[in-house]
């Protein structure tokens, strides 16, 4: 049981948090989410199956001030644009 895919979530356009933690949804990290990019403050992905690098388009997500994913498969390098986020005061990411 449990959320397997954030497929339709770009349809949450005002949506500020967004907590998905140990739900093991897979793949890479979700092109939809970057639909939220201007609302979004805080995103839980820890504790999931997600692999593959950190997108650079992180660092657009201007409102982000939360990001955990934490126990995840993504690739070691965190891409320096999250320093673009002047907001971001939390970052969760270990295996």
């Amino acid at each position: 049981t449990g959320l397997r895919s954030l497929k339709g979530i770009s349809a949450a356009s005002s949506l500020k948090e967004l907590h998905v933690t140990g739900n093991r949804i897979k793949g890479t990290f979700p092109d939809e989410l970057f639909a939220l990019s201007q609302s979004l403050e805080s995103l839980h992905l820890g504790e999931n199956l997600f692999y593959g690098s950190l997108p650079t388009k992180l660092g657009k997500m201007t409102n982000l001030q939360e990001l955990y994913a934490f126990q995840n498969d993504f690739l070691s390098t965190i891409p320096s644009e999250l320093g673009r986020l002047e907001y971001l005061k939390v970052l969760g990411m270990y295996t």
